[in-house]
């Protein structure tokens, strides 16, 4: 099966289908949306224009049969989770899982899960949401993918492939990824009516990714533009800042140094001279801001204490 990073665009057109979906799975929330190669256009409909938790839940089963399987996701996993008085089990932020090599698999209701059989439960439901929208069943995706899973390339490479593997089960047989802060660029460039260059945060659950490049509305059909992608980068640095993390003692004090330090980094104009030393400085201002002096707050989701945030890559 073909699997390839598509690092410059955001869909690629391919001759044997009509559509291609993009799909972002996602550490708190999971999203599909449907490329129509005909019109160049997103497909809108109800069914699809919209998020869902990351969720999934299994209840306890009182056979071991078809009801051993049985699952609920996104509002619904919470809702029955809760109803249910919390007998069952419920997974959440799975995607934080996908570097972590000492998981294997776990068992629930007698039933053997690894990684990438809980997170095709949620790929196969995206899937299905579109599929019912064309009427048809397309196998060619683009999926969203972290600018950096892991500073460890050894587990970068895991996490990639599970991910792989997970859309392979979930029925997608012609897989690309694309790092999600430049497919957050090219759609924000759609919008455009003047060449800009800009600097993109995509602040996940899980991880911030961003990226710094130029943007021409007349650009957006080229197939090529490695030529505007001036930097790329993410941290393990995610969720609401000022409750996960508290940098140089205060929230609000952190969130302020984090903005003051992109202010004065960005407001400087580059010069020809100067121009690729500028941009890498900036995202190295703003890596900085997000991982200098953590302190880490515990018992937000968990009452375990979670690992320690690394230092940014």
């Amino acid at each position: 099966m073909p699997v390839r990073h598509i690092g410059f665009r955001f869909f690629v057109i391919i001759k044997a289908s009509n559509y291609v979906y993009g799909v972002d799975f996602g550490t708190s929330n999971s999203a599909i949306a449907i490329w129509d190669q005909n019109t160049g256009r997103v497909i809108s409909d109800d069914r699809v224009n919209r998020s869902a938790p990351s969720l999934l839940y299994f209840p306890y089963a009182r056979s071991f049969g078809s009801d051993a399987r049985r699952n609920y996701l996104g509002t619904t996993a919470i809702e029955r989770y809760l109803t249910d008085g919390m007998d069952g089990r419920l997974f959440q932020a799975i995607k934080t899982i996908l570097p972590d090599k000492t998981f294997n698999q776990t068992i629930v209701n007698n039933i053997s899960y690894n990684l990438e059989d809980l997170i095709a439960i949620i790929l196969r439901n995206l899937k299905e949401s579109a599929d019912a929208v064309v009427g048809g069943n397309v196998g060619r995706a683009v999926i969203g993918r972290p600018a950096v899973f892991h500073r460890d390339p050894e587990r970068e490479q895991v996490a990639i492939e599970r991910l792989e593997k997970a859309a392979s089960i979930a029925g997608f047989r012609e897989i690309h990824f694309q790092f999600e802060p430049i497919a957050a660029a090219f759609a924000y460039e759609t919008g455009i009516d003047e060449p800009k260059t800009v600097l993109v945060g995509d602040f996940g659950g899980g991880t911030s990714d961003f990226t710094l490049i130029r943007l021409d509305p007349e650009k957006t059909r080229d197939g090529d533009r490695s030529g505007d992608i001036l930097a790329t980068g993410g941290v393990s640095v995610a969720g609401k800042l000022p409750e996960r993390v508290r940098l140089h003692g205060s929230p609000v004090a952190g969130r302020n140094r984090l903005l003051g330090s992109v202010t004065e980094c960005c407001s400087r104009r580059p010069t020809p001279a100067n121009r690729g030393r500028f941009w890498a400085r900036a995202l190295d201002c703003l890596r900085w801001s997000l991982s200098g002096s953590l302190v880490q707050t515990r018992g937000l989701r968990s009452a375990k204490p979670r690992p320690s945030f690394r230092r940014a890559c």
